[in-house]
């Protein structure tokens, strides 16, 4: 990379079925209740976070790959902040995407 290059950084978040059902331990969605305890999603969006929120503080964010609460079809993308009319853009950088993210499983899946 050269000085002054511009950099975009994309959040797209595998919510698909062979993931497991965020209430099971062996999800890669489960929450640890007792621990909060980081999960493989959780932790890599972590370390993208501390090289990422220098560049920019707002993210494009999606979900792909599951059944939405109220649809009989799979979607296989949509915006985190669960507003097609606006751009999926979360402010507060990485903060504002793992929100989103806990909005999706609670309210999505």
């Amino acid at each position: 990379m050269f000085s002054g290059t511009d950099l975009c950084f994309t959040v797209a978040i595998d919510m698909t079925a062979s993931n497991g059902s965020p209430s099971q331990p062996t999800s890669l969605h489960y929450t640890d209740p007792v621990h909060a305890q980081p999960v493989h999603h959780r932790y890599a969006k972590a370390v993208a976070r501390n090289h990422f929120r220098i560049y920019d503080s707002l993210l494009p964010a999606f979900g792909f790959g599951c059944r939405r609460a109220a649809r009989l079809s799979v979607s296989h993308e949509w915006p985190l902040n669960g507003d097609k009319r606006q751009p999926p853009f979360l402010s507060r950088a990485a903060a504002g995407v793992l929100e989103a993210y806990r909005h999706c499983l609670e309210e999505d899946l």
